[in-house]
């Protein structure tokens, strides 16, 4: 899976394999997060922090006209991509 992941293996039996595969494992999965969920057991995702070393020049175009952030905004309201 991936690095943020709770990898479980369970190994179940099922009367009809045919049909209740697929159930199943919804079921199981469900149950899993239920049981985590009674037991105040949150899951964390990671952060990461991003250091931009040099200022960002930001320019949008969109219809042949330009906003640059800083600059006068357009007569018709905002940057091209807000309207």
């Amino acid at each position: 899976m991936g690095e943020s992941s709770l990898d479980f293996v369970a190994r179940v039996w099922i009367v009809d394999p045919v049909d209740g595969v697929v159930n199943v494992r919804s079921a199981l999965l469900l149950a899993i997060w239920d049981a985590l969920t009674a037991a105040d057991i949150e899951i964390p995702y990671p952060q990461r922090d991003l250091h931009v070393r040099e200022p960002l020049v930001v320019r949008l175009e969109r219809s042949g006209r330009t906003w640059e952030p800083g600059a006068p905004q357009p007569a018709e309201g905002g940057p091209p991509g807000n309207r």
